[in-house]
């Protein structure tokens, strides 16, 4: 589209090296980086990142413009090169790694930041982590081919709690600020039964996309049931076949 035409969102401050993971709801969070400086090092230093970015962004497609981005909690950790933050089956991100001091002198290119491996991980909760969550209690099929259909009995989140839809997640592939097969896919919902009350779940069938849409590939996935944004305590991995 035309530049007459885009929209463009800001955060709250300037960021690189940052890492965007994707969330079962659709959501982005970003997280690591700084806010100066440049890619460039190696693992015995010579940094060129300025001022580290502590603080944990999420993205909200579905907003308004100029009201996508939100911070969230911030870190006392810096996270500069080769940093990753990567998605559990928790609905938790994992997060860990930095190879460089947390800043460089007045001149980053003739005093660079000295080394400084990072071996803490931390984990980071998005929202949703606070809020009851609904439970899968069983797939019918964990190997389905590309286009057929799974059914998930869940117990929902709360008394009268309901599914209302389904999501598969690629695993993490990170590196250098890329997830390189970084995919969220929301399945076609088929039919949701709330079961029969008293808290005793329901069953929700969806479709999987077909092999020709190539909306996903073969492999594995996490698979998720979401009442609204918040999707279930934990994930189950399913492999697509072709």
């Amino acid at each position: 589209y035309s530049t007459s035409t885009a929209a463009y969102e800001t955060m709250s401050s300037p960021r690189l090296f940052a890492d965007a993971t994707l969330l079962p709801n659709g959501k982005v969070v970003v997280l690591n980086g700084a806010k100066k400086g440049m890619p460039a090092g190696t693992i015995e230093g010579g940094g060129l990142a300025k001022e580290p970015n502590y603080q944990a962004v999420l993205y909200d497609p579905t907003l308004p413009p100029g009201r996508r981005f939100r911070d969230l909690a911030s870190s006392s950790i810096h996270r500069f090169y080769h940093s990753n933050a990567l998605l559990l089956p928790s609905g938790d991100v994992w997060v860990a790694g930095s190879e460089h001091g947390p800043d460089c002198r007045a001149d980053c290119k003739t005093n660079p930041a000295p080394p400084a491996q990072e071996y803490r991980a931390e984990l980071f909760q998005p929202p949703y982590a606070f809020f009851p969550r609904p439970t899968i209690l069983s797939v019918s099929d964990t190997s389905p081919r590309l286009g057929e259909t799974i059914t998930v009995r869940y117990r929902p989140s709360s008394q009268g709690g309901r599914v209302t839809g389904a999501s598969i997640v690629t695993p993490g592939a990170h590196t250098h600020g890329l997830d390189m097969s970084s995919r969220v896919v929301f399945l076609e919902a088929l039919s949701i039964s709330a079961g029969a009350g008293g808290g005793q779940g329901g069953t929700a069938t969806f479709a999987l996309p077909s092999a020709a849409s190539r909306v996903a590939m073969p492999g594995w996935y996490m698979l998720w049931v979401l009442e609204g944004d918040v999707p279930a305590k934990e994930a189950v991995w399913i492999q697509l076949r072709a």
